[in-house]
């Protein structure tokens, strides 16, 4: 299976790096999602903590690219 996704992942990270060397300027943090690849396979991973103490809680947000790929083995 990591085979498949290091198939997929590689051209479509050329692909984003390529697009932002083209703008020749940094580009501002969430701009870079607007690409194609993070258009498609864009997730969030939400870790919610919360405070056994003081009941607070707080969730963090990180994005990740997901790929994934079902291929039956013939």
């Amino acid at each position: 299976m990591e085979d498949s996704h290091q198939f997929i992942r590689t051209p479509l990270e050329q692909a984003h790096y390529a697009t932002i060397a083209q703008t020749n300027k940094m580009i501002p943090m969430g701009i870079e999602a607007t690409c194609v690849d993070h258009q498609i396979f864009d997730e969030i991973l939400q870790s919610p903590v919360k405070c056994r103490k003081y009941g607070y809680e707080t969730k963090a947000f990180d994005p990740f690219l997901g790929y994934s790929l079902d291929i039956d083995i013939v």
